[in-house]
C-alpha cells in the first residue's frame, strides 16, 4: 500500500491520526531526512485462533518501505514493550507465515516491494501503547549506522548477482537432502495407501479414500464380485444338477401356487359372509 498523494478527506483522516481504522504513524527514514513518511498500524485480529500471530499481542503494520528490515522495525517498536518475533509478507495473509529453512529453496516468496509486518510483542500492553505512543510524535524509522548498511538501488543489484555465484557442493547436498526428504515421504504415503486399500472387514467390504487407487480398488471389488457370482452358480448346479430334480422343483412350485391360491379364495369367502367384503 503506497500514498503518494492523498486525496482531500484521507489527508483530513491521517491529521487526525487515523484512516480507515488504522491509525497512523508518521515518520522519517533517518534524521536528517525532511521527508514525512506515513506506517498505518491497529490491532491484529481474526477469526481463527493463530498461535503464530496472537491477537492480543500482534500489532499490524502495512506501508512499509522495501529498504526496511526486521531490525530496523525491531528497533522502532521496541519502545513500545519487549517483542516477541516480527514476520514481514508481500500482503496481508490467514496463512501460516513460514520459517525459510533453506538459502536456495525458500518457501515464501521475496520481498521486493511495499510489505506488511505482524509485530508480536511479549506482553498485551505492547499493543496497547504502540497504539497511543506515535499519534503526536514523528519517529525516526532507520538509525544513520543502520542506513548506511541498508542495500538499495544499485547496491542491492550487486549484492543480489553476487549471491548466485554460490558453492556448488553445498547446493547439490542441499538438493539432495530436499529430494531424499521428499522421496521418504512419498514413499510413506504409498504404504499407508497401500495398507488402507488393503484393510476389508468380515463381509468384504473395502474403505475407499480419495487419496487411493480407483483403479486398483474397482480390480479388487469386481474379483470379490465375480467370486461370489460364481460361488452362487456352482450352489444353484449342485441343488438342480438332473433334470428330474429341475421337474420336481417345478411341480413343487406350483403346487404351493395352488394352495396358496385355495387358502385366498376361503378368505375372501369369509369377507363376504361376514359383509366385510370392500373389491373396491
Amino acid at each position: 500500500m503506497t500514498i503518494s498523494q492523498p486525496t482531500l478527506p484521507l489527508a483530513t483522516n491521517m491529521a487526525k491520526h487515523s484512516v480507515l481504522g488504522f491509525n497512523v504513524v508518521r515518520v522519517k527514514i533517518t534524521e536528517d531526512s525532511e521527508v514525512i513518511r506515513h506506517l498505518f498500524i491497529k490491532p491484529h485480529s481474526t477469526r481463527d485462533a493463530d498461535p503464530q500471530r496472537p491477537k492480543d499481542r500482534t500489532l499490524f503494520v502495512i506501508n512499509i518501505p522495501p529498504y526496511v528490515n526486521k531490525k530496523c522495525l525491531e528497533n522502532f517498536f521496541l519502545k513500545c514493550g519487549k517483542i516477541e518475533n516480527i514476520y514481514l509478507c508481500n500482503k496481508p495473509t490467514t496463512d501460516p507465515v513460514g520459517v525459510e529453512v533453506s538459502k536456495y529453496l525458500p518457501n515464501t516468496e521475496p520481498l521486493m516491494c511495499y510489505k506488511v509486518a505482524y509485530v508480536v510483542f511479549k506482553n498485551e500492553n505492547g499493543v496497547t501503547k504502540a497504539m497511543k505512543i506515535f499519534k503526536n510524535n514523528v519517529g525516526i524509522l532507520i538509525k544513520e549506522k543502520e542506513y548506511l548498511t541498508q542495500n538499495t538501488g544499485v547496491k542491492k543489484w550487486c549484492k543480489d548477482y553476487a549471491s548466485n555465484s554460490e558453492n556448488i557442493e553445498v547446493v547439490k547436498k542441499e538438493l539432495d537432502d530436499y529430494f531424499k526428504e521428499y522421496d521418504e515421504k512419498q514413499e510413506l504415503e504409498k504404504q499407508n495407501l497401500k495398507r488402507k486399500t488393503e484393510d476389508t472387514d468380515a463381509e468384504g467390504w473395502m474403505k475407499v479414500t480419495k487419496l487411493s487407487k480407483v483403479k486398483a480398488n474397482q480390480n479388487k471389488a469386481s474379483r470379490y464380485i465375480k467370486r461370489k457370482q460364481k460361488k452362487n452358480r456352482n450352489e444353484k448346479h449342485l441343488l438342480d444338477f438332473y433334470t428330474f430334480q429341475m421337474k420336481e422343483t417345478q411341480q413343487n412350485r406350483l403346487q404351493e401356487l395352488r394352495k396358496k391360491f385355495e387358502e385366498d379364495k376361503q378368505k375372501i369367502a369369509l369377507m363376504k359372509a361376514a359383509r366385510k367384503f370392500k373389491p373396491f
